[in-house]
């Protein structure tokens, strides 16, 4: 369901939730949410919109603008490890327009 830009974000809230010592349990009641809630957005199964990130960060105690930045160095260095692929762009072509 995800990018792997969203896998970015994914693995990056859950490396601080696990840095925290905080479980999904332990999160999800911060939250008042269900555990499955947490585990489902954990695994791309479904995506937060920015006030519920917002929420989050709050529950994990993570300042938003440092967890902002972080994530910005590591999608920037995703994109230079992407720069030459093509795996989220369309299908390459042959000069015929056939696929290669």
């Amino acid at each position: 369901m995800y990018s792997e830009r969203g896998k970015v974000l994914l693995a990056l809230l859950r490396e601080v939730r696990l840095a925290k010592g905080i479980s999904q349990v332990d999160l999800a009641s911060r939250l008042d949410l269900e555990q499955t809630h947490v585990s489902r957005i954990e695994r791309g199964g479904r995506r937060l919109d920015v006030l519920e990130l917002r929420s989050w960060l709050q529950a994990l105690g993570c300042d938003p603008v440092a967890f902002h930045a972080e994530l910005e160095t590591r999608l920037a260095g995703s994109a230079a490890g992407e720069a030459g692929t093509e795996s989220d762009s369309a299908p390459s072509t042959s000069r015929n327009g056939r696929k290669a």
